[in-house]
């Protein structure tokens, strides 16, 4: 009878084959006995009930995959006549690919304007379809996407076919267990020390208030490893050594934003037109405040407030973004994703393209969240050479007009061909080469508007060959650049064509004005986001609701996961700072003294909270890995469930302590001298920032505290510890 029910039949028709089997076997009747108390249910109508629940779930499927996709909501338009805007909302549920793209291939035909650039017609024994599997790298699912053959890539000689989807980034793997070669960390001679055993019998009884830990004995040994010779340790000094001069947040001196980084606009006047042009913000929403907010650069909330000051000043602002406003994979990538477009809606762009990290995130999400509401509103964004799932002039255009005052600005956008490389295989695309596009969509703009510009997300020589191939862009906006713009914009020709590059991490705005000056028709600023402009409420509000989503999420629902620490062989796990005291009561004391003992109540602290990001977390607590953002095991996952893990503490740059503090409670002399040799970090790999362990600068990077030097924060936790043999 199992081998009948594995045949291929419809739902329906294995249901009643199975129903007539037991009634042949007699061991199931049609018509039960009434069942009094809680005796227990039939055997076959498990069976049924089961059956039915498969066929409702099959039905309740197929009538999401029909339901229509959720649309932003429109919001009004700006004074350049732009309906684009969105309210922040949550992001809709993402649909099936075959779902999304039958909404692409419903929404209307192919604008003629590019009747040049359509597919060839199918001709003799060619695929009608194609179904490929589609990763998404942000929860590892496969689901199939049906390709129509109208826009499919196999018949269209023109477009370029995608062979690989962005894989996921690579996880850290456990450490296989030690035979005879040994981590860095420990330098110690041979010695003997307890073989770690499986978590179900290593048991840690410390309450979250306690600071000893009693593992069960360990029923083995393992060999360390063998040591190298390191400087004699210090003494300790009665107090930490003084401090050097420092120009960070805590060093009392006030920092001045204009003296720092200039002046802006002086000696301009009111222009006729001031684009606003921005991008690479990969996924820094705001600067973290780790070296002081008014140090640091960047953040949507002051670049709320530039466009606010310039709008109150009078000046017709047309916003303008490259592209880049992604970064990495997962919900928390997506999330971004998210409030950075509703943050830009709010501050009333007019034209923002997709770059490279965009179009590694789901196509769904991507294209719920830049497909305009309606037929009657237009959406920001603009694409020339990348369609999602197919090409769309209702969902996602290839060229926009701006009418803005005396200029009709007409914008299209590319994909450079070094991108659309690393964007292979990913079948959610369509993609045809940029010459192709600007071949065809050049002319359509030069019969349109008086100002034309290039949004190139590209590299810098790709940009301006296509500068050079196309010299009727009076403006190219190019991707890759430095750390910041330059100080004046560069012509690819002299009296031509010009080109703006936009910086790194959203830290800046270039702000071209245009006059009517023939002496001077265009002048330039770099603008740097600093803290002469102030945190705007709306985006504040913004950030606070994208912290909410965080919270509500938790870990489990972000998609993060704890690792093994490569380390846990050897140390065991993490036990907590407290865990310390008794036996480094000096180390203890500069520890309680320092801001590390203090980290995470900043993330409480801050405006707003922060302390349920895991990008903060991971190094405000004791257990993650301080640039991938995930928790190893045993570390930090809550302040309810890991109370002792809060702040930056011993482990964070010693290794867990779990099997030291064991062999000092518990263990023989030689399991001692070796345990100790585990977790011992010396002052010159503590200050390399090269180095393997994990230390110092695994946090103190140039994103979160830019102006770190080693030998001026050092005298703030100055600790040593003589090896005791």
């Amino acid at each position: 009878m199992k081998n009948l029910l594995r045949m291929p039949t419809p739902m329906v028709g294995r249901t009643c084959l199975f129903i007539y089997l037991c009634l042949l076997a007699g061991c199931w009747d049609p018509h039960p006995k009434q069942e009094t108390g809680n005796q227990p249910a039939a055997q076959g109508s498990g069976a049924t009930a089961s059956s039915n629940q498969s066929l409702q779930k099959t039905a309740e499927s197929n009538a999401a995959e029909k339901s229509p996709a959720t649309l932003p909501v429109p919001g009004p338009a700006d004074e350049l006549g732009f309906k684009h805007t969105w309210k922040p909302r949550p992001t809709p549920p993402a649909k099936s690919s075959v779902t999304v793209a039958a909404v692409v291939a419903q929404s209307g035909a192919e604008d003629d304007r590019y009747a040049e650039l359509a597919p060839a017609p199918a001709v003799g024994n060619q695929v009608e379809a194609t179904k490929t599997p589609a990763y998404n790298p942000s929860v590892g699912s496969v689901e199939v996407a049906q390709t129509p053959s109208a826009g499919n890539p196999l018949r269209d000689p023109g477009a370029a076919a995608v062979s690989s989807r962005p894989e996921a980034p690579p996880q850290p793997t456990p450490a296989p267990e030690p035979v005879s070669v040994a981590p860095e960390r420990s330098s110690a001679p041979t010695a003997i020390l307890p073989q770690p055993v499986p978590k179900s019998e290593l048991v840690i009884q410390a309450k979250p208030d306690e600071t000893t830990v009693t593992p069960a004995p360990p029923p083995a040994t393992f060999v360390a490893p063998a040591a190298e010779k390191k400087p004699e340790p210090k003494e300790h000094s009665a107090e930490p050594a003084k401090p050097g001069p420092r120009t960070n947040k805590n060093s009392g001196v006030k920092f001045d934003p204009v003296k720092e980084n200039g002046p802006i606009f002086v000696d301009w006047p009111k222009p006729k037109l001031a684009l606003v042009i921005t991008g690479n913000q990969e996924g820094y929403l705001e600067p973290c405040g780790c070296a002081g907010l008014d140090r640091m650069k960047g953040g949507m909330s002051r670049r709320y407030t530039l466009f606010r000051m310039l709008r109150k000043q009078g000046w017709p602002v047309v916003g303008i973004d490259v592209g880049g406003i992604a970064k990495g994979f997962g919900k928390q990538a997506e999330l971004k994703f998210q409030i950075s477009v509703n943050a830009m809606s709010e501050m009333r762009y007019s034209i923002a393209t997709l770059g490279l990290t965009d179009l590694h995130l789901p196509t769904p999400e991507v294209m719920a969240l830049t497909m305009p509401a309606d037929a009657k509103n237009k959406t920001m964004f603009v694409c020339g050479n990348v369609g999602l799932f197919d090409f769309n002039e209702s969902l996602l255009p290839r060229t926009q007009l701006i009418a803005a005052g005396f200029k009709t600005i007409g914008v299209t956008a590319v994909l450079g061909k070094t991108y659309m490389q690393q964007l292979r295989g990913n079948p959610d695309l369509k993609m045809i080469d940029p010459e192709k596009l600007l071949s065809a969509a050049v002319p359509l703009l030069k019969s349109r508007a008086n100002y034309l510009v290039l949004l190139a997300h590209a590299t810098r020589n790709e940009a301006i060959d296509l500068a050079n191939k196309y010299p009727d862009f009076d403006l190219v906006v190019c991707s890759d650049c430095g750390a910041e713009p330059p100080a004046k914009a560069e012509e690819i020709r002299k009296g031509g064509t010009k080109l703006i590059e936009v910086g790194e991490k959203g830290m800046y705005a270039v702000v071209l004005g245009m006059f009517d000056d023939p002496r001077q028709p265009l002048r330039y600023q770099r603008v740097t986001l600093d803290s002469r402009f102030t945190a705007a409420p709306e985006m504040l509000a913004l950030m606070g609701a994208y912290q909410g989503q965080l919270k509500d999420l938790g870990l489990s629902g972000l998609g993060i996961r704890p690792l093994p620490h490569p380390l846990k062989p050897f140390n065991g796990d993490f036990v907590g700072t407290d865990a310390c005291t008794k036996c480094h009561e000096e180390s203890y004391r500069v520890w309680k003294k320092s801001p590390h003992s203090r980290a995470f109540a900043t993330l409480q602290n801050a405006n707003p909270p922060r302390n349920f990001d895991p990008e903060c977390i991971s190094c405000h607590t004791v257990g993650w890995h301080p640039t991938k953002f995930f928790p190893y095991q045993s570390g930090y996952l809550s302040e309810k469930e890991t109370p002792k893990l809060t702040n930056v503490g011993c482990e964070d740059c010693h290794g867990p302590g779990q099997l030291h503090t064991w062999a000092e409670n518990h263990g023989t002399k030689a399991q001692q001298v070796a345990a100790r040799k585990t977790v011992v970090i010396t002052k010159e790999e503590a200050a390399d920032p090269n180095s393997r362990k994990q230390n110092c600068w695994s946090c103190h990077d140039l994103d979160n505290s830019p102006e770190f030097k080693f030998d001026l924060y050092w005298p703030y936790v100055k600790h040593y510890e003589h090896e005791r043999e």
